[in-house]
């Protein structure tokens, strides 16, 4: 049957952890410290700078790990940045161009918390929406219709 399952909305993100420290944190406390206000205060001046020149050099590209680096945040705010937005973005900051983060921090329009499901996983809801789907893997390719 059916997982009994709920989505609950949470501020992005709730809590922290510190790996060097080995400490887990609630947000609301460790935004109070000095180093991680200066994280997110970096971060929200990023949808504020001017974009790129037309035809800039992709090599030119700083990245997020030496922007935030540059905006003098120490290495224990260096890693949690870097889980942080590796989360987000799917690589770690050293493989995130800064222009793409500027980019998207001046077009973000849906707010900062995120859902979490509660009661299933991932798996459940992928399985539910393949129900009935004719999925075949080691396939040979023969044709795409568009």
């Amino acid at each position: 049957g059916k997982p009994e399952a709920s989505l609950v909305e949470l501020e992005w993100p709730n809590y922290y952890f510190f790996g060097k420290e080995g400490v887990l944190m609630l947000a609301e406390e460790a935004d109070e410290q000095p180093d991680v206000a200066l994280m997110h205060e970096s971060f929200e001046k990023l949808g504020e700078m001017a974009p790129p020149p037309c035809g800039a050099e992709a090599e030119e590209e700083p990245t997020l790990l030496q922007y935030f680096a540059s905006c003098g945040l120490s290495s224990r705010v260096l890693d949690l940045a870097d889980a942080i937005f590796a989360n987000d973005y799917g690589a770690d900051m050293s493989d995130v161009g800064l222009h793409e983060v500027m980019h998207e921090q001046r077009h973000w329009t849906y707010g900062e918390k995120y859902l979490v499901l509660r009661g299933a996983c991932l798996q459940d809801a992928m399985e539910s929406l393949g129900r009935g789907l004719d999925v075949r893997t080691a396939w040979r390719v023969q044709r795409i219709d568009a």
